[in-house]
């Protein structure tokens, strides 16, 4: 039987030199076909050849919107895939709340919610743990104290130096935890939009609103001095294209990411992903993509495809007795596990919930490899740490179903600091 994870707002939503990503206009073809291009190829070339534009294009790939053409399947060519809201926030329980007088807000009268801190967390983020207690978001103490947050506070680089970009629904610009801890803003985009403001959009309770802040409010505190690059790729129902996706990511690699988030999936691959994922990696940079939300052995895409991965993971979540959360997804391909059940993040509207799916276990990952790759680590060995380091679960009684399944285990920023500082 499923379980049902209430929250102050908002209930689990259960459950990307030579490139260029085209910004003047926002476009959105029905289908997409996601070929080789080699540097010496002209877009022109391209589109003669296989039909449509040219949408995206790096020194390795090119995605054609619209195609009219496809490669010959003889030689191995790929086939047009479909483009429009293709990919989504995974959810298969809608979001309730409780009464409206239980929102929290942030203020001046709750300052005991986020300490005198707020507005300057990157510079105090070692003071936010005060007699045993996290101050940020006290809900969280539990939660960070298992994963070994605190030590990580005082032991680490808390990520300075380094960005995590959060490809998602958005993010409450405003809110008051952001304070100093987004990314540069001629690094941010709206791919949805077409501009350069990724500002959720929508109303409290439809669609996924709300989710991207919460996914960049989790990186945040794991990491609090990386910097945090929104970008938007789903609209306010919580769904968003492949293009959109795939630009997004070519885009975060463009711009100084070292870390993307993917806290997003689809059933079925899509070569523009996969090619995406890949061109991130030719240049070092890591992605975390959530394993879903099916309580199935089939991870989400991209996730599913990231097993024995050097730079990639796909992220599963644990309750907080380190058991498999009910509606997590597993199988063979899964890196890590982390918690993702009742997480405090920030909530547009300078507000703050709990939250629950693989969505939420991804960016403590995510926070997690900021934390090494500010230590000096490279980037294949701060996952490989980060996965020696984990706590093995599959000797756990409730575990034992998952034999296997459930990657290196839960995330442990103790052990996986130590092994980077010997």
């Amino acid at each position: 039987m499923r379980r049902t994870f209430p929250c102050v707002l908002l209930t689990a939503l259960l459950l990307p030199a030579c490139s260029s990503v085209p910004t003047p206009e926002v476009q959105r073809p029905s289908s997409i076909l996601t070929v080789a291009a080699a540097p010496a190829v002209s877009n022109e070339t391209l589109e003669q050849r296989y039909g449509g534009k040219v949408a995206l294009r790096t020194g390795t790939f090119a995605v054609l919107g619209n195609p009219t053409r496809a490669p010959l399947q003889a030689q191995g060519g790929a086939r047009p895939e479909p483009n429009r809201d293709v990919l989504s926030v995974p959810s298969d329980t809608p979001p309730t709340f409780w009464s409206s007088t239980s929102k929290i807000s942030w203020g001046r009268s709750t300052g005991d919610l986020w300490s005198s801190t707020v507005t300057d967390w990157t510079g105090t983020a070692q003071q936010l743990w005060s007699g045993g207690t996290y101050q940020g978001l006290p809900a969280n103490t539990a939660v960070w104290r298992r994963i070994g947050l605190e030590g990580a506070y005082a032991d680490s680089r808390l990520g300075a130096g380094r960005t995590v970009a959060v490809i998602d629904s958005g993010v409450d610009l405003q809110h008051p935890m952001f304070t100093h801890l987004l990314s540069a803003p001629n690094t941010w985009r709206d791919f949805v939009d077409g501009d350069a403001r990724p500002q959720e959009e929508g109303a409290v309770g439809q669609g996924a609103y709300g989710h991207g802040t919460v996914v960049a409010g989790i990186a945040a505190q794991v990491a609090p001095r990386a910097r945090i690059m929104p970008l938007r790729v789903l609209d306010h129902t919580g769904r968003g294209d492949a293009l959109n996706v795939a630009a997004a990511i070519v885009w975060a690699v463009d711009h100084g990411a070292d870390v993307i988030n993917l806290s997003l999936g689809t059933a079925e691959p899509f070569d523009a992903l996969q090619q995406a994922v890949a061109y991130a990696n030719s240049r070092q940079v890591l992605v975390v993509a959530a394993a879903g939300n099916s309580d199935r052995p089939e991870l989400d895409h991209p996730a599913a495809g990231f097993g024995g991965q050097p730079l990639n993971v796909a992220v599963g979540s644990v309750d907080s007795d380190d058991l498999k959360s009910s509606f997590s997804s597993y199988g063979p391909a899964v890196g890590l596990m982390a918690p993702g059940e009742q997480v405090a993040a920030p909530y547009p509207g300078a507000r703050a919930g709990q939250f629950s799916g693989t969505s939420m276990s991804t960016p403590v990952v995510a926070g997690a490899l900021a934390l090494g790759l500010s230590q000096g680590a490279s980037p294949e060995a701060a996952l490989e740490a980060l996965q020696d380091g984990a706590l093995q679960l599959d000797a756990l009684p409730g575990n034992r179903a998952y034999q296997g399944q459930l990657g290196a285990g839960r995330v442990n920023l103790t052990d996986f600091l130590d092994d980077l500082n010997d």
